[in-house]
């Protein structure tokens, strides 16, 4: 393996805290917007229809557009409701989810530690303008040289054409990368299988705690045992 010159990081579970950003922001949308819908039994149809969605999306069967408009209308018509602008709807939580300050333990540190000593890169999938609102509202920008969304790249992880992109933003080698993420099938197998090492760091709700083939280099209970496996400074908390 080559030297460590650049450590690229996955954001939504890994560094932000989607889950519990989107249980908030999709509560809220439903108390507030839509007030004679059951919330549990939106919030249901909305992952019910979004799970869907994002699967055509990242085997390339619907754009973008499709999925941000298609998850909301086909939930409020699952709940009966036709008289709610779905599209306004769904401006107004992407909005609300994306300004949640909800970082995962450790992101900020092992940022600080790792910002001067590699390149640090996002690589990320999910909607362009969310993903910077997020960075940005948590204020994280500034650790990143360089951040790749799925929808600027065109294909989403674990497709190689991300991790090449990622050697290419960095400049270097992929085997001079080292990634970290959440999902064993997005981020680990995707980038192993391109030359990259990587480390796991589950999310204490993943459903099972099953090791990859590949494997990953490290399996992290916690972000900021990072700096540690990668030789970069003790943990600190």
């Amino acid at each position: 393996m080559g030297t460590l010159r650049c450590v690229t990081l996955d954001l939504d579970d890994t560094l932000w805290d989607h889950r519990r950003a989107q249980a908030e922001a999709l509560r809220l949308i439903a108390s507030e917007s839509l007030p004679d819908i059951r919330v549990d039994t939106f919030v249901d149809r909305f992952h019910y229809h979004n799970k869907i969605l994002w699967a055509q999306y990242d085997a390339g069967e619907v754009d973008v557009g499709t999925v941000k408009e298609q998850r909301f209308e086909r939930a409020l018509r699952d709940v009966g409701s036709t008289s709610h602008d779905a599209t306004a709807i769904g401006e107004d939580y992407l909005q609300r989810y994306g300004r949640l300050p909800y970082l995962r333990p450790g992101a900020r540190e092992v940022l600080d530690v790792l910002a001067g000593q590699v390149l640090v890169g996002c690589v990320t999938d999910g909607f362009t303008e969310v993903q910077h609102l997020k960075l940005e509202t948590t204020q994280i920008a500034r650790y990143f040289d360089f951040v790749l969304t799925s929808e600027e790249v065109g294909v989403t992880k674990p497709d190689p054409a991300m991790y090449a992109a990622a050697a290419a933003a960095a400049g270097c080698p992929l085997d001079e990368i080292v990634h970290v993420g959440d999902s064993l099938e997005k981020d680990i197998v995707g980038a192993v299988a391109c030359g990259m090492r990587a480390a796991w760091v589950p999310h204490p709700e993943m459903p099972s705690w099953e090791v990859s083939d590949p494997a990953p280099d490290w399996v992290l209970s916690t972000l900021y045992e990072l700096p540690v496996v990668l030789g970069l400074e003790s943990a600190q908390r």
